[in-house]
């Protein structure tokens, strides 16, 4: 019989470091993402990540959609940040198996997608980067699409009312500083 040894991994410890240096970070979630993003961390490849992930789950103010401000990184927002030394980057949070991811599109299964979820604009933490060492991911700006009825203009739920508003689409802008 063949013994086999097994090595313990340092995910689970470094992701606890994590946590208690961001303690008093202000992560935000919306309760209907919790359980995806969950379901998301568990099944991560990368054991680092996903030890991230669920503690920074942990470590979140979960509230309600209606209540979460524009600032917050949610699923489906479009981001400006830098990670590290690089350049400010823009994408769109976006499922891992999305069919048609834009070019634009960053999987919440990467590494940056996981450190983004939930933080505010211009908000800084330490994330692991591609090479796996530590480094500041910053969130510059934050911009999140109105749900079906602001983009339509129109009242949903019970007091829907039978008249529909003109279609209104705002255009997405991103001001950059002097």
């Amino acid at each position: 019989m063949m013994s086999v040894m097994l090595q313990p991994s340092l995910a689970e410890p470094l992701a606890e470091l994590w946590a208690v240096l961001h303690r008093d970070a202000p992560i935000t979630l919306v309760d209907c993402e919790v359980h995806y993003l969950t379901s998301i961390a568990l099944a991560l490849d990368d054991d680092l990540l996903s030890q991230l992930l669920l503690k920074k789950l942990r470590l979140a103010q979960v509230v309600q959609a209606d209540s979460v401000t524009g600032s917050v990184v949610r699923m489906n927002s479009y981001v400006e940040f830098s990670l590290g030394d690089q350049q400010n980057l823009f994408c769109q949070l976006l499922h891992p198996s999305s069919s048609a991811m834009p070019s634009y599109g960053l999987s919440i299964a990467g590494r940056a997608g996981t450190g983004l979820i939930g933080l505010h604009a211009g908000q800084s933490i330490q994330w692991p980067g591609e090479d796996g060492r530590m480094c500041d991911l910053a969130i510059v700006q934050v911009a999140n699409c109105p749900g079906l009825d602001r983009w339509l203009g129109v009242e949903t739920g019970p007091a829907a009312r039978a008249d529909t508003r003109p279609l209104q689409l705002a255009a997405l802008s991103w001001a950059t500083a002097p």
